[in-house]
This record gives C-alpha cells, structure tokens and sequence, in this order.
C-alpha cells in the first residue's frame, strides 16, 4: 500500500473509531497518550493494530459518559499536571487566562495577600504560588473531599508554606481584608444546566451551578473585605455582565471574544 493509501486508511479507522464511541480530538489523544503513549497524531499515518485498540477500548468505553481527566485522575493546567476526581471541577483553558490578569495586577500593584474563594483542585492559587513570589495564599472551599484534592496538589508542587486552607462559604468565612480577591464563581444557570452534557453533568453540581442568594451577597460585602488599594477578579458569565457593571465592575473578553471576567479595583 502506498504511503498516501496507507494514510488515508489509517485517518478513515480512527476517524470511525473516534466517531463510534462520540469521543472529541481531545478525548482520544489523553487516552492514547494515557495508555499507549502515542498521540493522535501519530496515527494518522501509521494504523492502529487490534492489539492496541483492545488497549484503549475499555477507557474509550467509559470516556462516552466520563470526563477523561477523572478516569485518569488527571488534568492540565498550565505548567501544572494536577489529580482531580468527582469531587472538583476540571480546570478550563480559559481559567488561564484569569490566572494572567491577576499575575499582572499582582506584579503592577504589589500585592501579595491573595484569597481565593472556592479552591477546588488548586490550579489558581497553585499557579500564582509558583510563577509569583512573595505572595501568601489563603483558600477556602465549601467541600473537605475538593480541600484534600487542593492539598494533594499543593504538597505536590510544594507550595505549603505559600497556601493556607480551610473549608468555608464564598466571603462568609473571611476573618481579614486582602489585596486580591479571586473568584471563578458557579457562573451556569438552571435554564441551561438541563442542556449540558452528562460528560459535563459529572462534575460536581455545586461547583457549577449559578447561586442567586451566594452571589448577591458577595456584591453587597466583598469591598469589606478588601485593603485600601485592593481588587477583586471575576470568572463569569456573559449574564451577569450588566448586574457587575452596576457594582463598578470592568468588564473583560476570554480569548473568544466572550465577557467572561470581571475587574473591581479600588484606585
């Protein structure tokens, strides 16, 4: 068979594959890399033998309903290679780039006491610990199973002596004022939850669903809990664009053009 024969037969197997089992680019390079330590990639010119499938095809059997990062305990994140389960949210691409405007508000006004509202697997607090120094960290979660998902990846990246924990809700549990409050906050509406998919819909609902009272109750005493030249960092939803703007908020587009963050400053 020829070379271009041989490619086109090969990106024809994986293409049905990947189409049989409804599984993304994305889906079916973490498990071929997981199990096979090969790429995508690599087999759009070289075939995909039956012993090898046989491999893959358990995990690509659980992966039409099971996020791949939780079968394999692991996501990415940046520089960051974290353990994440049930009990956390899979961090997004576009978490990233909340991470760059507060490493920039950071480096601009000096601030080094941060809080970050809702920790989950870490990878927020984990990246600022590690691309800024002399910062401290003080997280909180409303959930002990996602605080010791946080902690297994701060002792990971040995960042300890830069974050402190404890479990509590949104602001109600802050005891002190800081330079920078950081939030990506449950931004997905019940209207919308029903249409997610089940692959989305196992990740834990609290850390995605939209709270109107949780939320309100921020805007109306986050400013208290902020020093004198202190901001606030948003991950949202377009929806609350309008209602954040009221509270003083700028609003910032995600690398799609989308608003999907929110800047308070006090100045």
């Amino acid at each position: 068979m020829g070379q271009s024969n041989k490619k086109n037969f090969s990106y024809f197997k994986l293409f049905n594959i990947k189409k049989r089992f409804n599984l993304s680019i994305y889906e079916f390079d973490f498990i071929l890399r997981e199990v096979l330590n090969k790429t995508y990639s690599d087999y759009l010119i070289n075939d995909i033998s039956n012993e090898e499938f046989e491999k893959i095809k358990p995990y690509i059997e659980i992966a039409k309903y099971k996020p791949v990062e939780y079968i394999f305990n692991k996501a990415f994140f940046r520089n960051l290679e974290l353990y994440v389960d049930e009990n956390v949210l899979i961090p997004r691409n576009e978490t990233e780039y909340l991470v760059d405007i507060a490493i920039k508000i950071i480096k601009e006004r000096n601030y080094y006491k941060i809080f970050e509202i809702g920790i989950g697997s870490g990878a927020i607090s984990i990246s600022l610990a590690k691309e800024v120094d002399k910062i401290k960290i003080f997280a909180n979660d409303i959930s002990f199973k996602a605080l010791k998902v946080a902690k297994k990846n701060i002792k990971k990246y040995q960042v300890e002596n830069k974050i402190f924990l404890f479990c509590g809700d949104s602001i109600k549990s802050i005891k002190s004022k800081f330079h920078l409050i950081i939030w990506n906050i449950p931004y997905i509406f019940e209207d919308e939850y029903i249409y997610l998919s089940e692959k989305v819909k196992a990740e834990p609902k609290l850390a995605l669903l939209y709270n109107e009272n949780v939320f309100s109750y921020f805007l109306n005493n986050f400013k208290n809990f902020l020093l004198d030249n202190g901001s606030c960092i948003l991950e949202i939803s377009p929806k609350l664009s309008k209602k954040l703007k009221n509270y003083g908020f700028e609003i910032l587009n995600d690398f799609y053009g989308i608003e999907r963050f929110a800047l308070f400053s006090i100045i």
